[in-house]
């Protein structure tokens, strides 16, 4: 239960402020084309949705996200692909890693 003092309201508010300040400081390094934004507290990941199918992270956005406390970063394709992106201990860029599950693969209908 929550204490009186603290609703939630007023966290649901700072949530969006700071996914708001977060996306607008990927948009300003160039990562922008995602529709969503998640995330899982037990592996400290971050993930993005809906990304175009040749959006990769850069350095410098990779750093960013690090720097907000993300180990690690998935990027789900629109094509069903997935970039994994880790550091698990000190920041040094990654190329990603691509994957393919065979239960997020786009079905195209003909």
């Amino acid at each position: 239960m929550l204490p009186e003092t603290e609703q939630f309201s007023e966290k649901l508010f700072a949530w969006q402020r700071g996914k708001d300040e977060f996306e607008d400081a990927l948009a300003e390094l160039g990562f922008e084309s995602f529709k969503e934004i998640g995330g899982d507290y037990y592996d400290s990941s971050i993930e993005f949705y809906g990304v175009a199918n040749d959006a990769r992270l850069s350095e410098d956005q990779q750093r960013l996200i690090h720097s907000h406390g993300f180990i690690r970063a998935y990027v789900n394709h629109e094509d069903g692909y997935e970039t994994h992106y880790t550091w698990p201990n000190e920041f040094a860029p990654h190329a990603g890693h691509r994957v393919l599950y065979p239960h997020k693969q786009r079905r195209v209908t003909v």
